[in-house]
């Protein structure tokens, strides 16, 4: 039985369907937008507040290693 043959259940029209896609696709953006938002403010945070390090893990070029 395939979705168009249940019994009891109507048709929609074409302009409400398009108006409940167009929602539902609002909503995913936003979610999307809010997603990356949230992560990008993390990954700021975490920049900002973590202590350097006192010491570089690899010496630059031209500079000895510490000992």
């Amino acid at each position: 039985m395939t979705a168009h043959d249940r019994p009891g259940q109507r048709e929609l029209p074409e302009q409400l369907v398009r108006a409940l896609a167009a929602e539902v696709s609002l909503r995913s953006r936003l979610r999307h937008l809010a997603v990356g938002l949230a992560g990008g403010c993390g990954a700021a945070v975490i920049a900002v507040l973590w202590p350097p390090s006192r010491a570089p893990c690899r010496p630059g070029p031209g500079r000895p290693s510490p000992r």
